[in-house]
């Protein structure tokens, strides 16, 4: 779409959710499960059928977004070691890559309009404007427990990389995800190898 049609969109689109009202929106149902695989289950909320669904791993591809309509896997995404990006790989090829915005609040990302969009909050409760702060998506949530249906809401007209980038924020919970351990240990014993070696380094000199 293009960036002139996207900008068209009404800025309070996503507010009219606390009234109910869900027009100029694509309206999704989360289902969290954090033992059992897939570990999200992604509802179309107009057909009431599974969309997409995520899939978190110990090894890399971390996470894994499969659309049920295509049938295959559309995204993947990987945490390289010692570093806060994330790398997102779509079915096309292009690479969206989640990196710390300019003010340091949030993760952002260049949207297939050429814009900059970002995302702040967390997990469960997320946020995602545009370059002017206007609202184009949002993930809202009462809590975050197995089972609990988490909603999620992106303005239409917008392409699947925001979606994907939701997806990949919202698998990303801190403390209940099995990637979020397998992430660590990446990075306390890279951490540990180079500093191992800058030590050795040193006692030579």
């Amino acid at each position: 779409m293009e960036k002139s049609n996207i900008q068209a969109y009404e800025t309070d689109t996503l507010n009219s959710f606390d009234t109910g009202d869900s027009s100029g929106a694509k309206v999704y149902d989360i289902e969290v499960h954090e033992v059992s695989k897939p570990s999200l289950i992604v509802h179309d909320r107009s057909t009431n059928q599974v969309a997409y669904t995520v899939d978190a791993h110990h090894w890399q591809p971390l996470i894994e977004i499969t659309s049920k309509a295509k049938n295959s896997m559309i995204a993947s995404a990987v945490y390289p070691m010692l570093s806060s990006r994330v790398e997102i790989t779509l079915q096309s090829g292009k690479q969206i890559v989640l990196g710390r915005s300019k003010s340091g609040a949030g993760s952002s990302f260049t949207s297939d309009s050429g814009e900059e969009l970002t995302w702040t909050g967390r997990p469960g409760n997320l946020t995602c404007v545009d370059s002017k702060g206007q609202m184009v998506a949002r993930i809202s949530s009462q809590g975050v427990l197995t089972g609990k249906t988490t909603s999620m809401q992106i303005v239409e007209g917008f392409g699947e990389d925001v979606l994907v980038s939701a997806l990949t924020i919202e698998e990303y919970r801190p403390t209940t995800r099995p990637v979020k351990v397998s992430e660590t240990r990446l990075i306390v014993d890279g951490a540990a190898y180079w500093l191992e070696k800058a030590n050795k380094a040193e006692s030579t000199v």
